[in-house]
């Protein structure tokens, strides 16, 4: 969620933020943004959404103060504020590029993409724009996870990952009498064999 990434003051800039269970304001500005702001780089490349994109988030307007949008171009002004406060470090306006979202793989979100594109650029529609200089736009594609395909009837069976579960408990969570599907063979495996299958390719 873009509310991790950003500071309290960035945060109160907007109106229609959206906070969901399990989703702390800031935490991940101060773990991971804040530690490296004494530094100099060269620019950034942003690429998350999906689960603003996911949780029903107002993706609003940054004109009015509202939503994704606005904390799109917030975030962006105020990452450049702190990386350029001591002169003659990170430029002012440093490039920043952000990755459209695509509407495939497991995190796609079709019914709000073309809204949540739109967002993504202050809700301008293109980068740069007035708003939002010396930034840019980057098409990206999702071919869908491999994994879960090759393994899609242990996922979906419940085996590894069930009501979210760690995967690495399942076979200890009462759960051995459920069977999957081996998706080569069409063999038929016990929830143990998948549950082991998936964490051999997920960890």
């Amino acid at each position: 969620m873009i509310e991790e990434w950003v500071d309290k003051k960035t945060m109160n800039s907007c109106h229609d933020v959206c906070i969901v269970n399990g989703v702390t304001p800031g935490i991940q500005y101060k773990e991971l943004v804040k530690p490296y702001i004494d530094m100099s780089i060269k620019g950034w490349v942003w690429y998350q959404g999906e689960n603003n994109s996911a949780n029903d988030c107002i993706l609003g307007s940054s004109a009015r103060k509202s939503g994704y949008a606005c904390l799109q171009l917030a975030l962006i002004e105020s990452w450049r504020a702190a990386w350029s406060a001591i002169p003659g470090t990170t430029d002012p306006l440093a490039p920043f590029g952000i990755v459209a979202l695509p509407e495939s793989g497991n995190l796609g979100h079709p019914e709000n993409i073309g809204t949540m594109r739109l967002a993504q650029t202050g809700g301008y529609g293109v980068l740069p724009n007035a708003k939002m200089p010396n930034t840019f736009l980057v098409q990206s594609y999702d071919l869908d996870d491999p994994y879960l395909k090759m393994f899609d009837s242990c996922w979906t069976s419940g085996c590894c990952y069930p009501n979210n579960v760690d995967y690495s408990l399942v076979m200890y969570d009462g759960r051995q009498n459920l069977q999957c599907t081996d998706e080569t063979s069409g063999k038929q495996l016990s929830c143990d064999d998948c549950a082991t299958r998936c964490s051999s390719v997920c960890e």
